[in-house]
């Protein structure tokens, strides 16, 4: 079963980079509506759920990290075509930081500005 496991993993990691792209399109939307919420008094629903969404994101980057390090695994994505570097190795609870942290003040500033408007 561990095997099977550790192999799913394998097979999966490279595709993790489509969900680094999502993660990136729900961090701008979420930016984008909470602007548009503070500026204009519309989008807290939107900046809501974008953020709640850009959330769970990150909690699958982590939740993967834990399950790797579980395995004996690190798992960890390449970002080589934007630093120039052969290697430029990113862990994934790093990525899942990178996108928790920003959506749970996104989402206080949306909540926030949803009561105050209504």
């Amino acid at each position: 079963m561990k095997q099977l496991t550790i192999s799913v993993m394998a097979a999966a990691m490279p595709y993790m980079s489509w969900l680094v792209w999502l993660g990136v399109v729900l961090l701008v939307t979420a930016l984008a509506a909470t602007a548009a919420a503070i500026l204009l008094g519309t989008g807290a629903n939107l900046a809501r759920r974008a953020s709640s969404a850009l959330m769970f994101v990150g909690i699958v980057f982590v939740a993967c990290q834990a399950v790797g390090w579980l395995l004996g695994m690190s798992p960890q994505i390449n970002f080589e075509r934007f630093s120039g570097r052969a290697f430029d190795l990113k862990p994934f609870w790093q990525i899942g930081v990178g996108f928790a942290v920003p959506a749970l003040v996104l989402m206080a500033i949306a909540r926030r500005r949803q009561i105050d408007v209504a």
